[in-house]
């Protein structure tokens, strides 16, 4: 839990750099007091996604920019394919009291086509042919609650809060009402 205080700073750093969420350049940052608290909201619902990221590099370049080690908030889907740990592991290792939030699509989770498809990494571009049956796409389901729970134990076994969430909730429902009822912040 993690009450933020009258003169508390918060900094958002997106990636991947993209100049479209380039936030200090719209003054945002660094923030502090409760009069930026709607601005600060405004402009994290206003962050675009796409394009390749690189998780780890990122969560390392903001662990050690970081004038000093406070409250580190990461909403990811987690699933950069050189994997989430060193990046968790260099915020922890500097300091900072670290919550996972992984949020993936309701498309991610229960996929409703099933067929002949054909994939596109919304990042990457890459494109992937698959047949898609009802027995893979219950062993699809599994492994991503496998996947899921690794990543929920990696954060649980290094003192990292985690919290799993789907894109169709709202950046407010979640800050103001989700987290705070699973006890994030008070």
């Amino acid at each position: 839990m993690w009450p933020l205080c009258g003169f508390d700073r918060v900094t958002v750093l997106p990636f991947p750099d993209r100049p479209e969420n380039d936030l200090s350049s719209r003054g945002l940052r660094v923030v502090r007091g409760r009069k930026s608290a709607f601005r600060f909201f405004a402009q994290l619902a206003g962050l675009t996604a796409g394009g390749p990221a690189q998780l780890n590099p990122a969560l390392h370049r903001g662990a050690v920019e970081a004038r000093q080690a406070g409250v580190a908030v990461v909403l990811s889907d987690f699933l950069d394919p050189a994997g989430y740990e060193p990046g968790l592991g260099a915020l922890v290792s500097r300091g900072f009291q670290v919550s996972a939030i992984q949020v993936l699509a309701a498309e991610e989770l229960e996929p409703k086509t099933y067929g002949d498809l054909r994939l596109v990494d919304s990042e990457t571009g890459a494109e992937q042919e698959v047949t898609f049956g009802r027995y893979r796409l219950a062993a699809y389901r599994q492994t991503v609650q496998n996947y899921v729970q690794r990543l929920r134990e990696f954060c649980t076994g290094r003192g990292i809060g985690f919290f799993h969430t789907h894109t169709g909730m709202s950046i407010d429902d979640l800050l103001l009402k989700q987290l705070r009822t699973a006890g994030f912040w008070a």
